[in-house]
């Protein structure tokens, strides 16, 4: 039955595909991470530069999230949350909250 072998092949593209998302979402999370100790080491006029490079990720899972239906784990929905307003109030909080945190406010 060639739509089996067929099944077969696909499964194990797929299977190689997740291993592959999976390691560059780990460093997507571990770039979150370090952006957002620099937020804590950072006043906020510098901090301007480092929350264009988290909006910026927010935008590209957020699109991975909704547009391909890709489930994620609980940090990385978080962090789409927490970033999905991208205005000076929103910018002004997070700014305060890594300030004083190391983590995605509760």
């Amino acid at each position: 039955m060639i739509f089996l072998e067929d099944l077969i092949h696909k499964a194990s593209e797929f299977y190689y595909l997740r291993q592959q998302i999976d390691m560059l979402l780990v460093s997507c999370t571990t770039r979150i991470r370090e952006l957002f100790a620099l937020i804590r080491h950072s006043n906020i006029e510098n901090a301007d530069k480092i929350f264009i490079e988290l909006f910026e990720i927010q935008r590209t899972l957020s699109t991975i999230k909704f547009k391909y239906l890709f489930e994620f784990d609980d940090f990385l929905n978080d962090f789409i949350y927490f970033f999905d307003r991208q205005d000076d109030c929103n910018r002004l909080f997070l700014y305060e909250h890594f300030s004083q945190h190391d983590d995605l406010p509760k």
